[in-house]
């Protein structure tokens, strides 16, 4: 594959359900999809002249954030609920292939919880935003150009992981007895 660059141009959140009209692409001001990172135990052994770390085969908790301009009830909503605690947060996304142009779809799908709601500070001219920050992610897909990138299921254990649609811990599940 040639050498290119692919831009993220333009993106709109859902919460909840994908209803157009409830869409945030005008008061999306930014976002911040789940950073993936294996947690790892430092190690330095009895004659080592230095230490590693050890990957553990086992990913942080994952967080999802995004800032909004103004207020959105839609979103202030889904903080502490009487209803469901965690809903789907959706951001689809136009990303391009400069080399190409041609233009590329990016969806991503988050099951969380929302834990903050952070309003900024106000100033007359600037008005105010509001950062949130979703937790406790059940799930998680990320798809570009339809094609599955990463898929976690919390629930699901070991089998639940799929990157580039192979499952790296299907062994580990077997071995565990759950396949």
């Amino acid at each position: 594959m040639a050498a290119t660059l692919m831009v993220l141009d333009a993106a709109s959140l859902f919460i909840g359900d994908e209803d157009p009209t409830a869409a945030e692409y005008l008061t999306l001001k930014n976002v911040k999809i789940p950073a993936l990172k294996e947690k790892t135990k430092e190690h330095t052994g009895g004659g080592a002249t230095m230490s590693i770390n050890i990957g553990m085969r086992v990913l942080e908790a994952l967080e999802f954030s995004f800032k909004l301009e103004g207020f959105s009830h839609n979103a202030m909503s889904r903080f502490m609920p009487s209803g469901p605690a965690r809903v789907n947060y959706t951001l689809r996304g136009s990303y391009r292939d400069l080399r190409t142009h041609e233009e590329l779809a990016l969806r991503a799908i988050i099951n969380g919880r929302m834990i903050s709601i952070e309003p900024s500070e106000f100033s007359r001219g600037e008005g105010i935003e509001n950062d949130y920050m979703i937790s406790e992610i059940m799930g998680y897909q990320l798809f570009l150009d339809d094609r599955e990138k990463y898929y976690f299921d919390y629930f699901a254990g070991p089998t639940g992981v799929r990157i580039d649609g192979v499952q790296p811990f299907r062994t580990m599940g077997r071995n565990l007895g759950l396949i």
